[in-house]
Formats: C-alpha cells, structure tokens, sequence
C-alpha cells in the first residue's frame, strides 16, 4: 500500500507512534500522585497496594481504645474491693505493675499516681505481660474482668476499666473516661456511603465496648477478644468472601494488622502494629482516611482514563502511521502529546 521508496520513513513513525510511553505511565503516574495526595493528609503508605484495596474494601474492623478513641483515658474512679487496703496503696501497686508499659490505660495509671504523689510498690517478683489478659507479678494479677473472673463488679457503660487481684480474690476497680477520636463520623460516614459493614473488636470488657458500638452506630461488635480472637474474627470474614480493611494502634492488634487484606495502624500507637501495617496514619484525627477512601476511587478512575487515553492514541496512531500518513516527526510529536495528556490527567490527584 505504500511506496517501497518511504519504507524507512514509514518503519520509523510506526516505531515512533507504537511507542508505549502513555500505556507504561497511565498506572505509575496516578498511583505515585495519589500516594503523593495521601500523605499531605496525613496518611504514609507503606506498600503499593493500600489505594487499590481500600477501592475493594467489603468490611472494616476497628479497634476501640487508641484508634476509635483518642488513647488518653483519665483515671475517673478506683473501687476499693476489700477494706484492709487504701486508695494510694492498690493505685502505687497498680502503677507499679504498669511501669515501663505503654497501653493507654498503663499510661493514665502512672499519671494519676504521679499526679497524687503515690509512691511505687516494690514487686517482690517480675511482672509478666500475658496478651490480651494483663499483667501477673506474684500473686498479683492487673488485668480484665473475663481474666480475673470480676464480670459481677464490672461497670457498664462508656468507662473502660481494669481490675487488680490477689490470690484471695478482686481488690480494687479502676475506671477510665476516653473520648472518641476526631473525625471518627467522617470516617463512619464515609465507609456507610461506600457500603462498607464496620465492626468493632477489642480486647476491653464486653460491657464497655457494646456502650462504644451503640455510641458511634456500629451494629457488630466484640468485646473482650484476645489478639488470637482478633485475628480468627477477621479470618472467618475473609472465608466469607469479604475483603477486610482494619485499623489499629496496640500490640495486641499486630495478628489483626498482619491477617487483614489492608491494614492501617495509628500512628502513636506500638511499633509492633507499625511495623506490619501497609499504611501508617500520621494524622491525631481518623478524617484523612475518610479522605483517602474517596481518594482512592477517583485514583481508579484515573488509571481507566489514562488507560482508555493510551488505547485509544494507539489504535489510531499506529494505523496512520502503517499507511505512511504520518511523518516521523509528526509521531514524535503525537508521542509526546499523549504522554504529557496522561501525566497532566494523573496530576489532578495531588490537588485532591
């Protein structure tokens, strides 16, 4: 169909046109602004896959204290069980059991003591960590009402609360007082227009958690769950056919972080649940990823422009270019044009 004469020519602007500079980059160039968008809102993305799985997302599991409350509980109320001891004696042996620990409510133990000048207990013995339970030293335990057996004394309501207990039994209560995070509606708001079911699981007593749930308008809700709970809760959605976003800050969160399709960790929160998670919020309020869920759908819709753009620059370029009706440097130019198209397009995501 053409002159033998032009073949060169020809050969070079099919070469030139069927360049797949604009295919290569329609996904690079959205993901890297995207990412880019993301993290001036307050969220760091550690792997690839964060925006493409939030746009999949079926279900999302919360944890309670440290990421749908703020993580700063105050110390409200101690109930003293049993009469031979006094406030500052179970607050100093409480405290000293928490010492060097950094759950929220360890922290606001430590506090109240310091603030009410009540010196540490000498442990005779050394304080073990059990996950999901609390803390043993001796014939001390400091942990939750399932564990200590004090579901009778547990308080309802919107108070997250620990228990201390000897081997005679329960010996005194205390009461914490936490506030939701900001931006928590936003985030709620924003998973129930995309049809996403939230779930609440926590390892603080069921009491407290359901007086959170119907707080916040979550219907599905468990309480008192062990890191391994946490982590069978989301495998048995993902056996279900649920793709599965979670959100926690403690290390009793890292199986739940490590078993969810993506995984967000607050970033205050351990550096265990960190270290596994595929996104960190460096953001104190929960609004970025509200943010980030719209975010991502208009990223996707990018990639499918650009692709669609590329496609179709292609299926008429290269054909123009077989029947000798485009010069080289016309191809060139065209190249560039659609590259440049692809890249602009892409860019509108960092102004989102």
């Amino acid at each position: 169909y053409v002159d033998p004469s032009r073949a060169w020519t020809v050969l070079v602007s099919v070469l030139v046109a069927s360049c797949p500079c604009a295919l290569s980059l329609a996904v690079p160039t959205a993901m890297a602004a995207a990412q880019g968008a993301v993290t001036k809102l307050g969220l760091l993305i550690v792997r690839g896959h964060v925006l493409e799985g939030l746009v999949k997302a079926t279900d999302l599991v919360l944890d309670k204290t440290g990421t749908l409350t703020m993580g700063q509980p105050e110390l409200k109320e101690v109930l003293i069980a049993r009469p031979e001891f006094s406030r500052a004696d179970v607050l100093g042996l409480a405290a000293s059991m928490e010492a060097g620990q950094k759950h929220p409510l360890a922290l606001s133990l430590l506090r109240a003591a310091e603030v009410e000048n009540v010196s540490l207990t000498t442990l005779s013995d050394p304080v073990i960590n059990l996950l999901g339970k609390g803390l043993s030293s001796g014939v001390y335990r400091l942990g939750s009402a399932v564990w200590l057996g004090a579901q009778q004394i547990a308080q309802d309501g919107q108070y997250g609360q620990v228990h201390l207990a000897d081997d005679k039994g329960v010996i005194a209560s205390f009461l914490f007082l936490d506030t939701p995070r900001a931006g928590l509606e936003k985030l709620l708001a924003a998973a129930k227009s995309r049809k996403i079911t939230v779930h609440l699981v926590s390892g603080d007593d069921s009491a407290t958690v359901a007086w959170w749930a119907h707080h916040v308008g979550i219907s599905n809700f468990k309480g008192a769950c062990s890191p391994e709970d946490k982590y069978h809760y989301i495998e048995r959605l993902q056996k279900e056919g649920r793709f599965v976003w979670a959100i926690g800050d403690g290390i009793n969160d890292a199986p739940l972080l490590a078993r969810a399709d993506v995984s967000i960790a607050v970033g205050a929160g351990a550096p265990l649940a960190t270290a596994g998670a595929d996104a960190i919020l460096t953001a104190s309020s929960l609004a970025p990823l509200a943010k980030s869920l719209l975010l991502a759908d208009k990223t996707q819709l990018i990639i499918k422009e650009n692709l669609i753009w590329a496609l179709v620059y292609n299926l008429l370029a290269i054909p123009a270019a077989m029947m000798g009706w485009v010069n080289p440097w016309v191809a060139g130019i065209g190249m560039s044009l659609s590259s440049l198209a692809v890249t602009l397009n892409a860019w509108r995501l960092r102004k989102a």
